[in-house]
């Protein structure tokens, strides 16, 4: 029987120490098949498969995936980054999380798979949207003229709400999608929180569907962390944009990047060197420094709160934990509130 696990992200929500550390050993232990994304290359065989799901316009990829019998993973952070609704935009291509989960159904279905499910991780928006923009900025919004300070992304993601760039932060909206199309007890919902406030319930619901004794990723999280952010104060500092970032982005821009994208993906022995050649050394030289981005202040915090409240009210209705939603802040605390307003009176 040949089953599949898509992890589906979100980002900044522990994907990396998961992919890397976790999904990788489980591989080389033969516990799964683990197909990526991971910052180890050779583990990275669906990528272009996912591009295409996330990307319909770009070209096929003649080389597919293997499935083997028992547990295949995808983990793919990709999956529900939504770049939706930017207007006039130089750089960053469309994507819609929510449309995406019918063109990655469609794919799986052509792999002949037998049982499919999917787990997504979400966090805190508050939190989430900060530490997003963060890492996404030395890729994508620093080309973009009207994305490249973070009180532009908070205008236009509040501007245009669930039609434009924040689609992806209506949690409900995303997940819902998922069920209707893989069943309502095929996707499997975790909070980012419980991975450090409550390791042994997340690491239980995230092995589930893999069939894996959670203690093997309570081991790693012990243990491992990766993609951590430098900070200044209690800000973010972006990464180092570096001459292979500069070279990416040039070549993207003037329509070359199809050409760099057949030289450098795949699994090919060939590919792998000539990737690992062009990032070890001119993914050495930094072109700028990375900038300090200041948190949002306390009032986009509020608009924040206000913003996700209803669509956070639904993931009740999607099998979270409500006790669960107040202590991380996804919804507030009425009974708090109700004190704090008895007292004031």
């Amino acid at each position: 029987m040949k089953s599949m696990v898509i992890h589906i992200g979100y980002p900044k929500t522990g994907t990396s120490t998961i992919q890397d550390f976790f999904l990788t050993k489980m591989h080389d232990r033969g516990m799964i098949n683990f197909l990526g994304k991971s910052n180890i290359k050779k583990y990275n065989s669906s990528v272009n498969l996912i591009r295409e799901v996330i990307y319909p316009e770009a070209p096929r990829s003649r080389t597919r995936i293997s499935i083997r019998d028992g547990v295949n993973v995808i983990s793919n952070e990709d999956i529900v980054m939504s770049f939706y609704g930017i207007k006039n935009r130089r750089y960053v291509k469309t994507s819609d999380p929510i449309a995406t989960a019918q063109r990655l159904h469609a794919a799986l279905i052509e792999l002949d798979i037998d049982d499919i499910d999917i787990v997504v991780s979400i966090r805190n928006q508050r939190d989430l949207i900060y530490s997003f923009y963060v890492e996404m900025w030395r890729w994508y919004f620093r080309h973009e003229p009207q994305l490249d300070t973070f009180h532009k992304y908070l205008k236009e993601g509040f501007a245009h709400g669930r039609d434009g760039i924040f689609r992806m932060f209506y949690f409900s909206d995303v997940i819902r999608e998922y069920k209707k199309i893989f069943g309502e007890e095929k996707v499997h919902i975790l909070l980012f929180e419980d991975m450090t406030k409550n390791t042994e319930q997340f690491c239980e619901r995230f092995c589930a569907p893999l069939g894996i004794p959670p203690k093997n990723l309570e081991t790693i999280l012990a243990e491992k962390s990766s993609n951590t952010k430098k900070t200044r104060g209690d800000s973010y500092v972006t990464d180092d944009t570096t001459l292979y970032d500069e070279i990416s982005s040039f070549l993207e821009k003037v329509g070359f990047f199809s050409l760099t994208r057949k030289i450098f993906t795949g699994d090919s022995d060939i590919k792998n060197t000539l990737r690992n050649i062009a990032e070890r050394t001119l993914g050495k030289v930094p072109v700028t420094h990375g900038r300090t981005v200041d948190k949002p202040r306390r009032e986009w915090m509020d608009r924040a709160t206000k913003e996700f409240l209803e669509n956070n009210r639904d993931l009740i209705n999607l099998g979270v934990n409500q006790s669960d939603l107040v202590r991380y802040g996804y919804l507030p605390d009425e009974n708090q509130q109700h004190n704090n307003a008895s007292a004031d009176s």
